[in-house]
């Protein structure tokens, strides 16, 4: 007895799947895609600005010439052969760049894999309106090296705009040991050693962040 007539088409789905999932676990071709989804078409040097604005959260504007060039080389010869393999992106004659999310048969569910990066994004955001949080982050901003606890407190009451509600370091140093920091720490800010009160940084904070609290 042979093999049922739809064996072919079923691995044909498998290796796209495979294609799919491959181009989708690159952050870059994500942004490459929620660009193009938001946006809608656009040539390769005008997605090449937006990922590198979209990437480092600012305006198009504020990118430099350098970040864009390094962009635009890696969707030519890496992302946009790669989401175009996996159905995700099609190119024009004129190089106009579409995103084919909707119909896709090996990944119906695209779209979740980009709203999942946008909600977490949107949870990192929210660590930053919790003026503890903040805080904390803006003092790490720009350290290398691991900071023990007692003097994140310090730092932290010295920053100018900072008033975080309680009346001593002691209280900012225990809500900061069994509430803030581990936050921080999952949403991947920081790695804590609850043990050793010692705070790693995981996560750069941008200089404007810094220039905002201070």
């Amino acid at each position: 007895m042979g093999e049922p007539t739809n064996t072919g088409r079923v691995e044909g789905i498998d290796q796209a799947r495979k294609r799919s999932y491959t181009a989708l676990s690159d952050a870059r071709c994500r942004h490459i895609l929620s660009a193009l989804d938001r946006d809608g078409p656009m040539s390769t040097e005008t997605l090449a600005v937006t990922v590198s604005a979209d990437e480092r959260d600012v305006a198009v504007d504020a990118v430099s010439d350098a970040d864009v060039e390094s962009v635009l080389i890696e969707l030519y010869h890496t992302c946009l052969p790669r989401l175009e393999a996996a159905g995700l992106v099609s190119r024009d004659e004129d190089g106009t760049v579409r995103a084919r999310l909707d119909g896709h048969e090996a990944v119906p569910d695209v779209r979740a894999f980009l709203e999942t990066d946008r909600r977490h994004a949107a949870a990192s955001l929210a660590h930053l309106a919790v003026p503890e949080r903040r805080a904390a982050l803006v003092v790490l901003a720009g350290r290398n090296e691991p900071l023990d606890l007692s003097t994140l407190v310090a730092e932290m009451r010295r920053l100018d705009d900072f008033d975080s509600g309680v009346d001593s370091g002691d209280s900012l140093q225990v809500a900061l040991h069994h509430v803030h920091l581990p936050r921080l720490e999952a949403a991947g800010f920081v790695r804590y050693d609850s043990d050793a009160n010692v705070i790693e940084p995981r996560i750069q904070v941008a200089d404007e962040l810094a220039g905002e609290t201070e």
